[in-house]
């Protein structure tokens, strides 16, 4: 995903398209259950809790559509079992 500085600089660079058409051509959908942010989670220093490492680099923390911000301390882990991860389409 193009996000932050390398975001920054493909558009800079007027390839951001270029980009997004080459992640396009290059899904395969049997790499989905492979994907890490199906089983790692993301904190940040303050101990916010991220469903993946994209999220926390674009601010999404877990639970972001419905509740506060998660704390590590907060976390029950059965809970997240089966649970979407956010994207930015559902953040909106």
């Amino acid at each position: 995903m193009p996000i932050q500085r390398f975001g920054s600089m493909l558009v800079s660079q007027g390839r951001f398209d270029e980009y997004l058409n080459l992640l396009r051509s290059s899904y395969r959908e049997n790499n989905l259950t492979q994907l890490m942010c199906l089983n790692t989670l993301s904190i940040d220093w303050q101990g916010t809790v991220y469903d993946c490492d994209f999220n926390q680099m674009l601010s999404m923390p877990l639970g972001a559509m419905a509740k506060p911000r998660v704390h590590i301390a907060d976390l029950i882990l059965e809970v997240l079992s089966g649970a979407a991860i956010a994207t930015a389409a559902l953040y909106r």
